[in-house]
């Protein structure tokens, strides 16, 4: 009773400072509210801005305190972040009709059939073990079953596909293994295997798809290590002291490259090795948990169209990724081994797909999707030519 009554008393104490504090910044749309420049909804939107500003004093440090609050107090939910069994950090996925979206993805590998070009969907893992051990008692998760389902419909399709779950999120090790804890990203670990599944599958597909062994093995590849350096999507809204921070393992080629990564939408390219093309080093340099995101350190964020090319590569092939964010590293893996890799994120790719696979011709074409993915649009219409 006396540690609940002290963290009681410490979380008054840090409402009463914290509303001192804000006090200033709420003078503003109560203002406009009583002169009735803004209607009751607005100076509730605006108000719940002021509070969630970064401009706010000390806004880093009040997130920490208060999740440590949560902590101590024995929330395993806050701020739509659940806490998991083995201290890792999650959120909730929902049930999704996939029958759209196995619909659409089965239209996609008939229409590169039909274009003579090869189709592989690799399933990409989701932060929670295949029989949902980590969750929480009372606690429920879809992610897996929308795995499930969509699989389903791809295999009676006759969909070719990967599942990287079975390797990467198969028990709840995996999870600690292959995963960061404050965030919902796999690590790069995890990435570089599925840059070796998919050479190798790639191989079973076609035996000209086929790179020489020193490129895919680890040892080929340099390892660096940056301690307590990523404060996750997840620790990001929760603060360090309720999931802790996250070390991050990154590996370079210790082969020769001659690379080029250009990113249309913003006249940008970047030229030279590997690292001078793919690895953003601002991000390995310094980081700062709560403003920065080295998640990005490959490729450096999510653009619509990225344009990849290794003259030394050993195999002239052009892939095509369909992907989301889980893909960056891989992508860039994989400009080791393929001349020209093109990659479309379609949240932001506002052209038809299709007419840009008819168009550019490559060799393979990959979709490339986590869960929670499934529920946006732009994975379900792949504007076909009428």
């Amino acid at each position: 009773m006396k540690i609940k009554r002290f963290l009681g008393l410490a979380a008054a104490a840090f409402l009463a400072v914290y509303g001192l504090l804000m006090l200033p910044r709420m003078i503003k749309p109560a203002k406009a509210l009583a002169e009735e420049e803004i209607d009751f909804a607005s100076y509730v939107s605006e108000t719940e801005a002021e509070y969630t500003s970064d401009a706010i004093p000390f806004h880093d440090a009040w997130i920490n305190l208060n999740g440590l609050y949560a902590r101590l107090t024995g929330r395993t939910s806050y701020n739509n972040t659940r806490l998991l069994k083995h201290g890792m950090l999650s959120w909730y996925l929902w049930p999704v009709d996939t029958t759209a979206l196995a619909a659409s993805t089965g239209q996609l590998y008939d229409f590169c059939a039909q274009e003579g070009i090869d189709f592989l969907y690799v399933q990409l893992p989701y932060k929670m073990d295949l029989n949902n051990e980590l969750l929480p008692d009372s606690m429920t998760d879809y992610g897996n079953q929308n795995i499930n389902e969509l699989l389903e419909h791809l295999e009676e399709t006759g969909v070719p596909y990967m599942d990287q779950r079975q390797r990467f999120a198969k028990t709840p090790e995996d999870i600690e293994q292959y995963f960061y804890r404050t965030d919902h990203h796999w690590n790069y670990q995890a990435a570089f295997g599925t840059f070796q599944d998919i050479v190798y599958r790639l191989n079973e597909l076609n035996p000209d798809y086929m790179a020489p062994e020193d490129r895919i093995s680890l040892e080929n590849w340099e390892t660096h290590e940056l301690h307590r350096w990523f404060l996750g999507t997840h620790g990001k809204r929760v603060g360090a002291w309720y999931g802790g921070v996250d070390d991050m393992v990154y590996y370079t080629p210790r082969f020769d490259n001659d690379c080029s990564m250009t990113i249309p939408k913003h006249e940008l390219t970047y030229e030279g090795s590997f690292e001078e093309a793919f690895l953003r080093e601002e991000y390995t340099r310094e980081t700062d948990w709560f403003k920065s995101n080295p998640y990005m350190m490959y490729v450096g964020g999510d653009y619509p169209l990225v344009l990849e090319r290794n003259a030394l590569a050993p195999c002239d092939k052009k892939i095509l990724i369909l992907e989301d964010s889980y893909s960056l590293p891989v992508q860039a893996f994989l400009s080791t081994v393929y001349t020209q890799i093109d990659v479309i994120d379609p949240r932001y790719f506002e052209e038809s797909i299709a007419a840009y696979i008819q168009e550019t011709k490559p060799d393979v074409v990959l979709l490339m999707m986590n869960p929670t993915a499934f529920p946006e649009p732009q994975y379900r219409d792949w504007k076909f030519p009428q």
